[in-house]
């Protein structure tokens, strides 16, 4: 790292952000069953905190460009993520809940795509170092996530909201005192919906889409899953703990990895390798090893996959539509298709059970990888334009 990069003041809000996804996403679904949510409520609920993803992102990122300094955007978000979650112990109902988390997505939506965008600034003419800052949110995750898992092993599911906001108050700590940059370039100044009108970008975001709404069953019930098939809390966290840690391999060698292979060829074999992911997932969650296994392979089903998608983001809407790049991505990818991807997994696990409802996401990535062999046309390492 040069010493002109905040390293570890980028790395902080990393930790904070995915602490605090590690503590809400693997036992949010434990916290509503326990407060007597149905399964159609808890893939609703989801699909709010989710849905905050499609828009969010996109009106923050203009608000930000718009402006040319993402500072005060950012640091609003942050605040706007905090403030409601707050509040959630306070509720009594289904629909008090489902407003307080709107509010609290629409707040935390905002604040990745400004912060991806303001490290990639600050990285400059290196971006494949990313990894090497993003695999903090990684450990923050596993360090959450294990203990989380750890604390509800004592205490009771339903005070998971006050460890989700103090890692809020941390992240929104981390917010404030990285130095916030935005970047407007004269080559980077063309029309957003002419970057949009590329064979290649709409390609890129159809298949994210569907990569994210494959997802869905595992965001919402994969811990349900494991504790139907006789795991206990510490070893649901152990398993996703697991999966992030794969993450951070891929994380620490990415730089390598964008310099060296074509990243369509990466993107290929991370969305291929996520229709096997689901189908072992469906059929041998029960046994310990065929669970170990498909849980390393997050390291390229999300890992290796976020990884080349921001690249690519990057790479096609730069200077002054850099934030709006990264929020649609956010947007279409982890907002929309984790909205379908929530909804449909509370359905179908409702009706179908476990079993289908994993074959049915491995059914989208399929869909996905064959966009990917069929419309991503070939993009080079190591250039800035595909």
């Amino acid at each position: 790292m040069t010493a002109a990069l905040p390293y570890r003041r980028l790395a902080s809000f990393y930790f904070f952000h995915y602490a605090a996804l590690g503590a809400l996403v693997p036992y949010w679904s434990l916290y509503m069953i326990a407060r007597g949510f149905s399964a159609v409520e808890t893939g609703q609920v989801m699909a709010i905190i989710l849905a905050g993803r499609v828009v969010a992102p996109t009106v923050w990122g203009w608000l930000a460009d718009a402006r040319g300094d993402a500072r005060l955007t950012l640091r609003l978000a942050a605040l706007c993520a905090f403030l409601p979650f707050a509040c959630v112990p306070l509720v009594t109902n289904f629909y008090s809940l489902a407003a307080v988390m709107s509010l609290f997505s629409l707040g935390l939506s905002g604040v990745i795509p400004q912060f991806e965008a303001t490290t990639f600034n600050h990285l400059g003419a290196t971006p494949e170092r990313y990894g090497l800052v993003r695999l903090w949110g990684s450990v923050g995750f596993i360090v959450s996530v294990l203990g989380t898992g750890l604390a509800l092993g004592i205490l009771p599911v339903t005070d998971l909201p006050w460890l989700v906001a103090a890692l809020l108050a941390c992240m929104l700590a981390s917010v404030w005192i990285t130095p916030i940059t935005s970047a407007l370039s004269a080559t980077g100044e063309s029309a957003l919906l002419e970057v949009l009108k590329k064979p290649e970008v709409l390609s890129l975001f159809l298949v994210c889409f569907l990569v994210q709404a494959s997802f869905g069953p595992y965001y919402v019930f994969f811990s349900v899953f494991l504790e139907a098939s006789g795991y206990g809390s510490a070893e649901i966290g152990f398993y996703w703990a697991l999966a992030v840690g794969a993450e951070i391999v891929v994380f620490m060698f990415a730089g390598q990895l964008l310099r060296r292979v074509r990243l369509t060829n990466l993107f290929r074999f991370a969305v291929g390798l996520s229709v096997v992911r689901w189908l072992l997932t469906a059929e041998f969650a029960s046994l310990p090893l065929a669970l170990f296994f498909t849980q390393l392979t997050h390291m390229a089903t999300f890992g290796l996959y976020h990884l080349v998608a921001v690249s690519l983001v990057h790479r096609y809407f730069t200077g002054s539509l850099q934030v709006r790049g990264q929020g649609l991505y956010s947007s279409l990818s982890f907002g929309a298709g984790g909205v379908v991807g929530s909804i449909f997994s509370g359905y179908a696990w409702q009706h179908f059970g476990a079993t289908m409802t994993y074959y049915l996401a491995a059914a989208m990535a399929a869909v996905a990888f064959f966009f990917t062999l069929t419309l991503m046309r070939s993009v080079p390492p190591g250039t800035r334009e595909a």
